[in-house]
C-alpha cells in the first residue's frame, strides 16, 4: 500500500473501490480536509455518481456538496476502522455544505 494521503493512495483505493456495487441516486462532490498531518494540512476531494467513485485526488473542489474537517490522527483510526461516526460529545471534525448531497433510498445506519 501506498503512503497514506498522496496521490497514489487515492489512486489505489478509488481502485478498490471498484468493486463496490452501484447505488443509484448515491451522488455527491465531497471535499476532505485533513488537519494536523505529518506534512502539514491535505485536502483532497471525492466526485462520486450511483455509489461510484468517479474522481479522487488531492486539492480543492470549488463546487463541493460539503467539506468534511477531519484531525489527522482522527483520519487515521476512521481509515483504521478504529472510529466510527462520533457522538456529538467526542466530534472534533466539522461537515459543512449545503443540502445538496443525494443518498437515494439507502437507509443510514446509526451505532
Amino acid at each position: 500500500m501506498s503512503k497514506y494521503l498522496t496521490q497514489e493512495w487515492l489512486d489505489e483505493t478509488g481502485k478498490m473501490a471498484d468493486s463496490q456495487p452501484e447505488r443509484p441516486g448515491a451522488s455527491a462532490r465531497m471535499q476532505y480536509v485533513i488537519t494536523g498531518g505529518p506534512e502539514g494540512d491535505i485536502k483532497y476531494y471525492w466526485i462520486l455518481e450511483n455509489g461510484k467513485i468517479l474522481e479522487s485526488k488531492l486539492g480543492e473542489l470549488p463546487d463541493s456538496d460539503f467539506t468534511m474537517t477531519l484531525t489527522y490522527d482522527d483520519s487515521v483510526k476512521v481509515q483504521k476502522g478504529e472510529l466510527g461516526s462520533p457522538s456529538p460529545e467526542r466530534r472534533r471534525g466539522a461537515v459543512l455544505g449545503g443540502s445538496r448531497v443525494r443518498t437515494g433510498s439507502r437507509p443510514v445506519r446509526s451505532r
